[in-house]
């Protein structure tokens, strides 16, 4: 056999193969909500349909504690060892696609676009003028209330933050009974918790367009959160899952979250399960954003990018989205996908629909999607200052004005 054919031969075997997964492929794939109540469910249950397609390939899922995973998705990144699938939640996926670390979907979106009839929210994912990644899930946010504790104390549904307040003081009845549960601890949902309440008294992070934390809406925010943990209305030092915990055991009257803890109500004691009453937020403007999204790595193996994509196909599918409104209660991202069927399963969807129809405040600030780290972190030291000192709330916010502008540079 000749130089010549035995090249032939062996570059087309090499055409052959590529791309092909060989038996036992395994996708790696890390996230926070493996265990959540309802995403533990709806996450087993893309993961079962996806390999019913692909014999051969196993979905290896691992739980980690929300900042744990995002720490280590950098790490990882930067070591040059991503997980197959990128799920992360959305804060972080900006950086990511703006370093070039993420591939492009658009040349699989061009072949089968499973986003067309996505949320309009799924937009904002687009980085240089291209989508590096599918959004599973958005911020959206309902005011759950216990009944019984606020007939009990007299004390109807309030309509706006400042009829909260006076609520959270009434149903303040004990050393471990409190009004409202709150995110009191340094971390992301800490910033979060202010975004709900600076929206709630008609702000906005880019008044005009510019980045600004120290409007006269955010000093007012800043000054009744902090009152409300001064006066020992929300407890100390908890964290988002603490907090949600607190009221789903009773041990406080209300919460302003995202549809999904509705999934916690089932394992409420009976005491509680009954009473769990959901309505829109008593707010002037309603928060949104970007939840979280899934992607792969630039650097991922053609044949295991092709498999990435078909697991977001899965997902995509009109089956899976209808399954997020039904498991994790929560609408799911492809338009359409709370029937009437489901409302009637589960008649709190109409508020979650009707709350993201009105949701007009983007939590993330436009234009600066990318730098959250930078500017969090600064917010999130100052909310910290103002519920251990007594500083005045508008110097804390101009302080972390000057210290943005100077990190963002």
């Amino acid at each position: 056999m000749g130089t010549t054919r035995r090249t032939i031969i062996a570059l087309g075997l090499v055409l052959l193969f590529a791309g092909v997964v060989s038996a036992g492929t395994t996708l790696e794939f890390t996230s926070h909500q493996v265990t959540e109540p309802g995403f533990a469910d709806w996450w087993k249950e893309g993961i079962a349909r996806f390999e019913s397609q692909h014999a051969d390939v196993k979905i290896q899922a691992t739980q980690e504690q929300f900042e744990v995973h995002h720490n280590k998705i950098q790490t990882r990144f930067a070591a040059g060892n991503p997980p197959d699938i990128v799920h992360v939640s959305t804060r972080f996926y900006f950086d990511l696609a703006a370093r070039g670390l993420l591939e492009p979907l658009d040349p699989y979106l061009s072949k089968e676009n499973i986003l067309k009839d996505w949320i309009p929210l799924q937009q904002t994912l687009v980085v240089g003028g291209k989508t590096y990644a599918m959004l599973l899930l958005n911020h959206l946010y309902a005011f759950y209330y216990n009944e019984q504790m606020f007939k009990e104390a007299g004390v109807a549904v309030p309509k706006t933050l400042d009829e909260m307040g006076q609520a959270a003081k009434k149903l303040t009845t004990g050393p471990n009974r409190y009004g409202i549960s709150l995110v009191t601890a340094p971390s992301t949902d800490m910033y979060l918790e202010f975004s709900k309440l600076l929206g709630g008294f008609g702000g906005d992070w880019t008044p005009g367009g510019k980045l600004t934390v120290n409007s006269s809406e955010a000093v007012k925010a800043l000054t009744f959160y902090r009152s409300l943990v001064k006066e020992g209305y929300a407890p100390r030092n908890q964290l988002a899952a603490n907090a949600r915990l607190l009221f789903f055991s009773g041990k406080t009257a209300m919460i302003i979250d995202g549809p999904f803890i509705l999934a916690m109500r089932a394992k409420a004691p009976e005491t509680v399960k009954p009473y769990v009453r959901v309505t829109l937020p008593p707010v002037q403007r309603i928060l949104t954003g970007q939840a979280t999204s899934i992607s792969m790595p630039a650097s991922l193996d053609p044949a295991k990018k092709k498999l990435v994509w078909d697991f977001m196909k899965v997902l995509a599918s009109p089956e899976m989205q209808r399954k997020q409104a039904e498991l994790i209660k929560a609408p799911g991202m492809l338009k359409g996908s709370v029937t009437p069927e489901i409302i009637a399963q589960i008649p709190e969807m109409a508020t979650f629909t009707k709350s993201m129809e009105l949701a007009e405040m983007q939590e993330f600030p436009v234009g600066y999607e990318r730098y959250f780290e930078k500017y969090s972190k600064i917010l999130i030291d100052g909310f910290t200052e103002a519920l251990s000192t007594d500083r005045d709330s508008k110097a804390i916010l101009d302080d972390a004005q000057k210290k943005i502008e100077a990190a963002l540079k």
